[in-house]
């Protein structure tokens, strides 16, 4: 009994790494997803954006292989939740890709995740610093990935 409930513990504490968190006051949820959305429509990439009033969900869809066909959803989650205790929003972040409909979740410290609170504070104006992939060590990596490719330019007109 006692090593079932530290395999349950140990997976719930894995699964819980998968999400990177932040909070921030007086922050309108709508505001901050139409900055990501201009995120995504300034990255070029064929990304499909789906809102609600709490939940932003960016994917984007790739196939390869030609007799065993694998199709690929590469996908950002944003929820914002509003916190009873005082005037801020936590919006909390998951990363993953769905491969015939199998999850894998990128780590919370990766620098994806890293990337994207970087690409959302600085379209809000919380943060002037601009994450250039191909500077970054750990960027070089995702070189290709439509957060890498985003036009700075396009955030600096509303600054």
């Amino acid at each position: 009994m006692k090593r079932v409930l530290f395999l349950i513990l140990c997976f719930s504490l894995a699964e819980a790494t998968d999400i990177s968190s932040r909070e921030y006051n007086s922050i309108d949820e709508q505001l901050a997803y139409n900055a990501i959305k201009k995120i995504f429509v300034s990255a070029e990439s064929q990304t499909i954006v789906d809102t609600n009033w709490s939940t932003l969900h960016v994917s984007k869809r790739s196939t390869s292989g030609f007799i065993d066909i694998t199709t690929s959803i590469e996908n950002i989650l944003l929820k914002t939740k509003y916190l009873s205790d005082s005037d801020s929003q936590k919006m909390s972040l998951e990363i993953f890709t769905t491969v015939n409909e199998e999850n894998s979740y990128v780590s919370s410290d990766s620098f994806l995740h890293t990337l994207m609170w970087n690409r959302i504070e600085y379209a809000l104006g919380f943060d002037d610093n601009w994450i250039e992939c191909i500077y970054s060590p750990r960027g070089i990596f995702y070189i290709n990935h439509p957060l890498c490719s985003v036009n700075k330019e396009i955030f600096e007109l509303e600054r």
